[in-house]
């Protein structure tokens, strides 16, 4: 019981730490009230319990960041991933829709919306210690992330502004 709790924690520990950075970011981008909304989901009890034993439970505080595998071998984690991604606009995945052929069919995201997506990425590359900048971040995941090619070119306007706010 004290390892859950501990998991618990470390877990809501790690989400207002995400928090804070997502709100810097937000600030700097002009969507402060999208970082203050950010990520509330992961406060329910169907994402956070497994989030906290997924990361937290398994290896004792550390946490693992990778773009998220297909399957876990975790069914609580990998309903509470489907959960998140389909309850939060700021997840390239939510944008995402497969045709009755099975092709994957990616649709505009809006700038508010691709604003906060970045807001996300550099929040997690902070609070995991990520050496890359988020254009860095962005650069190496690309060719597995599925977008439109509006959302695209949007993305690295919005990179472009980001970086010349932190000079």
């Amino acid at each position: 019981m004290v390892h859950k709790l501990k998991s618990y924690y470390y877990y809501l520990k790690y989400i207002l730490q995400h928090k804070y950075y997502v709100l810097l970011a937000s600030y700097t981008l002009g969507i402060i009230w999208r970082g203050l909304k950010h990520d509330l989901s992961k406060f329910r009890p169907s994402e956070f319990f497994p989030y906290a034993d997924y990361y937290f439970g398994q290896w004792k505080g550390k946490i693992v960041y990778e773009i998220k595998p297909v399957c876990t071998a975790s069914l609580a984690y990998d309903i509470a991933w489907l959960k998140h991604k389909h309850r939060n606009e700021h997840h390239w995945q939510y944008w995402v829709t497969v045709n009755d052929g099975g092709e994957l069919i990616a649709t505009p995201i809006p700038l508010p919306v691709i604003k906060e997506m970045i807001c996300d990425w550099y929040s997690a590359g902070r609070v995991q210690n990520n050496p890359l900048s988020v254009r860095e971040w962005f650069e190496s995941k690309k060719d597995s992330i599925i977008l439109h090619q509006d959302t695209l070119r949007k993305i690295y306007t919005v990179l472009d502004t980001l970086e010349d706010s932190r000079r």
